[in-house]
């Protein structure tokens, strides 16, 4: 009889990319068998009273990154100074925070691999795994979901006892310069994403343009600023219409049904669709020439997988989201603008050009993170 692995993988809120990680390599490592894997965000379901936040406003911790840090482009002072007070909120409840996750461990999800796809608590994490450890055996896999670690020890805690996953080779090298074991340091060739986003589009894409209420034959793109959405797609969006060109948008909300009424209230003179959260953004990516985002690790990994080619959008840039830049343009997969007129004269292009501006990539050449992480957590439980 072949025992069924437990794994818990723990992630974060604040922003849609360490979720989408966690689902991706949950689906992943479900449907090759022999794992059991369940998904904990430890802020809500064993820490929500540590946080301080509510206790001198109406938002959570991740509410006030989501909320003014990613939608409303809070990305100076105000980003900074909500990094050090959440550090300083987890420094506080740090030794509560590890009773818990033992006691979860111990009495609920009994694992035998944790695996951490979250910035800034791996410390904590880590000195719970130890003592989860002495009663029985468990080893602790970090993924980082940056592609470069900006921040010391921002996601790889103090200590050898724990193994590394980078989604990027500058991550790689500089991890391998740590005082940790290189054989317990991988490497894989971006963030794993949804396996819907290796499946090759298979319908008629002309129609299923037409079936939106879009042109079938036009210059299409995608914009998508995360789960949250971002008051920048509603600049972009009226700034869209001193293009001339044919062209037509897919406006991908996320749960920001604030942003979806504005942008429909603008009555836009150019053809275009407005989504809020959605799990056909595989759909919507196949059917789009391009993606106008910001630099988030999980939506250019999931472009990359697309074949789509991206406009990234630096002008409200993240301490995290300089490395992402420096791999887009390695890659060749786009390229960044930061006012509207050099966004616009980056579609005028597109526009212009007679060749097809999608390139549809064989599966084999496509990124398979998803499938190299599945191999590292196969090497790592032997």
């Amino acid at each position: 009889m072949i025992h069924t692995k437990r794994i818990t993988i723990l992630y974060t809120d604040s922003g849609g990319g360490h979720r989408a990680t966690a689902r991706a390599l949950q689906s992943v490592l479900s449907q090759q068998g022999g794992y059991e894997v369940t998904l904990c965000n430890p802020y809500r379901e064993l820490m929500a009273d540590l946080d301080l936040f509510p206790r001198f406003s109406r938002y959570t911790n991740e509410d006030v990154y989501n909320h003014f840090v990613l939608g409303k482009n809070w990305s100076g002072l105000f980003c900074l100074l909500f990094y050090a007070l959440t550090m300083l909120n987890i420094r506080l409840g740090k030794r509560r925070s590890i009773k818990r996750l033992v006691r979860h461990w111990q009495e609920e999800s009994r694992p035998d691999l944790v695996i951490s796809v979250m910035p800034l608590a791996n410390q904590s994490i880590l000195q719970a795994i130890r003592q989860y450890t002495q009663m029985r055996p468990v080893p602790f896999l970090v993924l980082i979901t940056d592609y470069m670690e900006s921040m010391r020890y921002s996601w790889f805690p103090k200590g050898q006892d724990y193994h590394i996953l980078c989604c990027s080779e500058t991550a790689y090298r500089k991890a391998l310069r740590k005082p940790h074991p290189p054989a317990q340091t991988f490497s894989i060739n971006g963030l794993p994403v949804n396996p819907a986003f290796y499946e090759p589009f298979t319908g008629d894409r002309a129609q299923a343009r037409k079936d939106l209420g879009l042109d079938p034959q036009r210059l299409t793109g995608c914009m998508m600023y995360g789960g949250t959405g971002s008051r920048r797609m509603f600049q972009l969006a009226k700034a869209l219409r001193h293009l001339r060109r044919d062209f037509q948008m897919i406006f991908l909300c996320g749960h920001n049904h604030d942003l979806a009424r504005e942008l429909e209230q603008l009555h836009l003179p150019y053809p275009h669709i407005i989504r809020t959260y959605t799990t056909e953004i595989p759909l919507y990516f196949a059917l789009s020439d391009f993606l106008v985002c910001k630099p988030g690790p999980g939506t250019i990994s999931e472009a990359s997988v697309a074949g789509i080619s991206v406009l990234v959008d630096r002008k409200h840039l993240l301490p995290q989201e300089r490395p992402n830049l420096r791999w887009i343009r390695e890659c060749g997969l786009g390229q960044a603008f930061r006012s509207t007129k050099v966004l616009l004269q980056a579609i005028a292009a597109m526009a212009d050009t007679p060749a097809p501006n999608k390139v549809e990539q064989p599966a084999q050449a496509r990124p398979q993170a998803v499938l190299e992480a599945l191999e590292v957590v196969n090497k790592v439980l032997g």
